[in-house]
């Protein structure tokens, strides 16, 4: 399977996938880091890197850093907690796509057709800043799902899986690494929640690790920050993500939603 572009390969550089970011935790950020590059040939995962790529550091970076920095050793069990919890949500979603990508490249050999080229209209790569271990992971994950969908739409061009076939392993696949990036959320919330309280008996309520609380809030905080068309609107066009933001923008926003907006890293 070898996956080629008609067009000579570019590099976009941070400023020019990330200039539309509302997060700018690039531009604040003042620690070391590293350059991965990123290769995507497949628009609609091009733009949820774009949409949530940068969110997602800065939510994975104050779980660890900045939790550790504001709470001190008071809340080490509950921070520890946290980066469990995240690293483990992103290593499932992982896992699971790999099974996609297993699965999908047995039916592809099945047809014989496993070492036709495939041509991309717009291939590019990606310069990607990895602040945290977990914004590595998931880098590999948005890859992994690039790669999904690729050889899913060779499998529809081939005549393996129909029409709805098709759309609906892509919709499955989006879903998985939405999910990821909530529940990155509901931890960035949990420990945002902890940093914002007086004293340590508020902390020690706060403290309640309720997964299904913190999920619901993270919800409307992603839909609010990024947007709720951010993982559909590449797909039908870029025009339906500004109406779902706007829609979001006209109601009153919740503490939560409010918390995960403000810059969280001076």
């Amino acid at each position: 399977m070898d996956m080629q572009s008609s067009l000579p390969e570019r590099v976009l550089s941070v400023d020019e996938w990330n200039d539309k970011s509302n997060t700018k935790f690039f531009k604040r950020y003042e620690g070391p880091y590293r350059m991965k590059i990123v290769k995507l040939g497949n628009h609609p995962i091009r733009k949820v890197l774009e949409k949530q790529f940068e969110y997602m550091s800065r939510n994975l970076y104050f779980i660890s850093a900045f939790g550790r920095f504001l709470l001190g050793h008071t809340k080490e069990e509950e921070v520890a907690k946290a980066e469990d919890i995240a690293k483990r949500t992103i290593m499932n979603a992982t896992e699971s796509m790999q099974k996609r990508i297993a699965q999908a490249k047995i039916l592809l050999k099945s047809t014989g057709n496993e070492n036709e080229e495939t041509f991309f209209s717009k291939q590019f790569s990606l310069e990607v800043p990895i602040t945290t271990p977990g914004a590595n992971l998931y880098a590999e994950l948005l890859r992994l799902t690039d790669e999904f969908y690729t050889i899913n739409y060779m499998l529809w061009v081939d005549g393996e899986i129909d029409n709805p076939t098709k759309f609906k392993n892509e919709s499955d696949a989006r879903v998985e690494v939405q999910r990821v990036v909530r529940g990155i959320a509901s931890q960035f919330l949990f420990i945002l929640n902890l940093t914002r309280k007086k004293n340590h008996q508020e902390a020690d309520k706060a403290g309640a690790h309720d997964e299904q609380k913190l999920e619901d809030a993270a919800v409307d905080a992603v839909d609010t920050e990024i947007g709720a068309g951010a993982m559909t609107g590449s797909v039908v066009g870029d025009e339906t993500a500004p109406a779902a933001e706007s829609a979001a923008g006209k109601r009153k926003k919740t503490a939560p939603e409010k918390a995960a907006a403000e810059p969280a890293v001076a």
